[in-house]
């Protein structure tokens, strides 16, 4: 890098159920970026969608301006889940010019819609969970067919959260009634419970590097769940996370294969993880993310560490994708 330093918004927070996991992502990119490297700017959007640009308090239109008025090389997106991984702020920047880390519009709006991303993936021959969507004011009529697709045990999951958020474990019909009657989403999708070893796969887009690089899987192992949810991601101790996985080393290049085709596929940029069952029959993809944690349990500074790459490291290695993305 050359001598003049960039100037990085690091924003967190969001108007999602996310938005806690989402402060503590931007509270850690705060702590370990590189300052020598980057000016840093500071930028909280709250609940109510209220702005804080290095703590001055700003509407929604008025902090977008703030952002061009400050001259921003990059914006790091240090959010999640709806509001910020969705495509709708990457929308925004493009439109008020502001480079920003991660995915484009496109590829996260697919990679946040649960049903377009299982087609997708399905098209390219990859192993997804059966599933059925459902319409929570008429559930009743859709509880068969989950019997029929699904059985039991099944999972209940909302069709655009992240996190785990709102999942649900069914394993009789009985639980399955109550998590479609009680949900506050309109629609639901409930897939097949995939039963096997749990993983997930981190990729990075590395300036000068002509394909994504996929980093050591890690083997998640819940202690007080039954499956990686949102307890079990965001609590330290909650969960075994085993980097590199204890798998055969062909099963791990496999995954970390499928993890480099899912990136591409839906043309992620910068970094991606991806959630995966390796069960007796094949390796099922569950979700992509194309914002991942960046907190102190995160997955992917976890990864990025077993590669050699250290939590500041990563952070520079984002940032200047971002900028190279730019300048193409």
């Amino acid at each position: 890098m050359n001598g003049v330093k960039k100037k990085i918004a690091v924003i967190m927070g969001g108007v999602g159920s996310e938005h806690e996991v989402s402060m503590n992502s931007g509270a850690q990119v705060l702590e370990q970026i590189d300052r020598d490297c980057y000016d840093v700017v500071k930028v909280v959007i709250n609940t109510n969608n209220t702005w804080e640009v290095d703590n001055l308090l700003c509407s929604f239109p008025s902090a977008i301006e703030e952002l061009q008025s400050l001259s921003i090389d990059v914006a790091f997106l240090a959010l999640h889940g709806t509001g910020g991984e969705d495509g709708t702020l990457q929308g925004v920047l493009e439109y008020a010019g502001i480079p920003y880390t991660g995915s484009g519009v496109t590829a996260s709006a697919v990679a946040m819609d649960k049903v377009l991303t299982k087609k997708i993936l399905q098209n390219q021959g990859m192993c997804v969970a059966p599933s059925v969507i459902v319409t929570c004011s008429e559930w009743q009529s859709a509880v068969a067919e989950v019997e029929r697709v699904c059985g039991y045990p099944c999972v209940v999951k909302p069709l655009r959260d992240g996190s785990s958020v709102g999942i649900v474990m069914a394993d009789d019909v009985f639980a399955l009634t109550n998590a479609l009657r009680g949900s506050t989403y309109p629609s639901l999708m409930v897939e097949r419970k995939i039963i096997g070893h749990e993983v997930t796969c981190g990729v990075l887009d590395i300036a000068h590097e002509p394909f994504p690089r996929a980093f050591p899987v890690t083997q998640i192992i819940p202690k007080e769940s039954s499956f990686f949810d949102y307890h079990a991601k965001y609590t330290t101790g909650a969960s075994e996370e085993i980097t590199p996985a204890r798998l055969p080393d062909d099963v791990s290049a496999h995954i970390q294969d499928i993890a480099v085709q899912c990136h591409r596929v839906l043309g992620c940029k910068g970094a991606s993880r991806t959630d995966m069952i390796v069960a007796l029959d094949g390796v099922y993809v569950l979700e992509i993310n194309t914002l991942p944690g960046m907190t102190q349990t995160s997955l992917l500074p976890q990864q990025a560490l077993a590669a050699g790459i250290s939590f500041p490291e990563l952070i520079s290695i984002i940032i200047e994708g971002a900028l190279g993305k730019n300048t193409k």
